[in-house]
């Protein structure tokens, strides 16, 4: 399936509500009740509904966090609650977690718009992809 020349693979569809766009962006991640800081980390993927984030830091599987990072000029800060641990490289150290963002309405369409800006921007036919917008 293509959505705005984005193909969709049946994995995509049939194991997530919305589309993840892979990327390089990085992030902090902070006590959802305190505010205190975390870790740094970064976006491997990134999605209306969650993401993909890789952390040198071992993370609670369960735990809510506060993720922070920058958009446009924007200050992003969305709550998100981690739902799966994946493998630690042994070359960097980094782990991979799988995050949902706890959205609200507001949120909801903050991200959409993010996404839908990224899409409109890079599914052309210089070559370039998604992950190359974080990096301008």
């Amino acid at each position: 399936m293509l959505y705005k020349g984005t193909l969709l693979t049946e994995k995509t569809t049939r194991r997530r509500l919305f589309q993840r766009l892979p990327c390089d962006l990085p992030l902090t991640l902070h006590d959802l009740k305190t505010g205190e800081f975390v870790a740094a980390g970064r976006f491997i993927d990134i999605g209306v509904g969650g993401g993909s984030i890789e952390t040198e830091l071992s993370l609670e599987r369960g735990k809510s966090y506060d993720l922070r990072w920058s958009w446009r000029s924007q200050a992003l800060r969305v709550p998100a609650h981690m739902v799966w641990d994946g493998h630690r490289d042994p070359r960097t150290g980094s782990q991979r977690y799988g995050i949902k963002f706890n959205r609200t309405a507001r949120l909801h369409a903050q991200l959409k718009i993010m996404v839908e800006h990224v899409l409109s921007q890079f599914w052309n036919s210089d070559g370039r992809t998604t992950k190359d917008y974080w990096k301008l």
